[in-house]
């Protein structure tokens, strides 16, 4: 139970551009992670659901907040 203390829920928003140029924004609460899974599970979650639209050469950028 060490690092039971950083478990907490997390607000995260991704932004990813498409192929034609187009820039989306995603946001999903994440629960019970720490603030890097929260943020590897948006950046896996954009890459699986719009894997056939994201731009692959632009970065995907995420925005992790604790929820209150």
């Amino acid at each position: 139970m060490l690092f039971a203390a950083h478990l907490r829920d997390y607000e995260v928003v991704g932004q990813y551009t498409d192929k034609w140029g187009h820039r989306h924004d995603s946001s999903r609460v994440c629960h019970q992670m720490t603030k890097r899974e929260a943020r590897d599970a948006m950046q896996r979650y954009l890459l699986q659901h719009f894997s056939d639209s994201v731009d692959l050469d632009a970065p995907i950028k995420v925005k992790v907040q604790a929820t209150k």
